[in-house]
């Protein structure tokens, strides 16, 4: 995805249980959906 500065996509993994790696990281590789929160600028 290509956004113009200075905005950001805001998104979290929707998944329950969060797949996690052996150290209590997101394990990213088994993430197949998110939900999208906004496309923001933080700098704001």
């Amino acid at each position: 995805m290509d956004l113009d500065q200075p905005y950001r996509l805001i998104f979290k993994p929707s998944h329950t249980p969060l797949p996690l790696k052996e150290d209590g990281s997101l394990d990213w590789q088994q993430i197949t959906t998110i939900t999208i929160i906004g496309v923001e600028d933080t700098h704001e």
